[in-house]
């Protein structure tokens, strides 16, 4: 009965006008209640390995997405990982990255910039939220899960893994601020 509910429900959003563009899901979304919706799921996700004075991180594909023209967006950025970090003693921490237009573009800074995550040797999991205000409409905005070690203490080496990546994106309209010209 519940998978039956859970099936009319997104069938629904499926039908609804389609008010976002996103390269990187396979359909439009956008119920007609104004909020938009898009998601991304990444099976690998974002990664760094540091020792003494090399490192590596790894990054993902980023969620791109284009809210409609003639608006400012609010958007809430939800991000859901399971992870697992070298011993604790270090410092870790996961953001979302937003850039404008392109991969390397102006970034967009949300609040908060960094969460920290607590250091876990066995595969743990965690769910942050972003926020993002003023988001033009009409512009290309890049989406990207991050995770670094912000502080390491054992023997200047550390590292997070993450995998299992869910990154939901919910906007909607700006109160109180008019639509850009034209």
């Amino acid at each position: 009965m519940i998978g039956i509910f859970a099936c009319v429900v997104l069938a629904s959003g499926v039908v609804a006008d389609a008010a976002v563009r996103s390269r990187t899901t396979l359909r439009e979304t956008g119920p007609a209640t104004g909020l938009i919706r898009s998601t991304r799921f990444w099976g690998v996700g974002p990664s760094a390995d540091y020792d003494f004075d090399t490192g590596n991180i790894g990054t993902v594909q980023p969620l791109r997405l284009t809210f409609p023209a003639g608006a400012y967006y609010d958007a809430i950025v939800t991000m859901t990982l399971a992870y697992r970090t070298s011993p604790p003693g270090d410092r870790f921490v996961a953001a979302v990255v937003v850039r404008k237009g392109r991969r390397y573009g102006t970034v967009v800074h949300p609040s908060p910039n960094t969460s920290p995550i607590a250091p876990s040797t066995v595969r743990s999991s965690v769910t942050l939220t972003f926020r993002l205000t003023s988001l033009r409409g009409g512009t290309e905005y890049w989406f990207s899960p991050t995770v670094n070690v912000s502080h390491r203490d054992n023997d200047n080496k550390g590292s997070i893994s993450s995998k299992n990546v869910l990154m939901v994106v919910d906007a909607s309209k700006e109160a109180g601020i008019p639509p850009p010209p034209a």
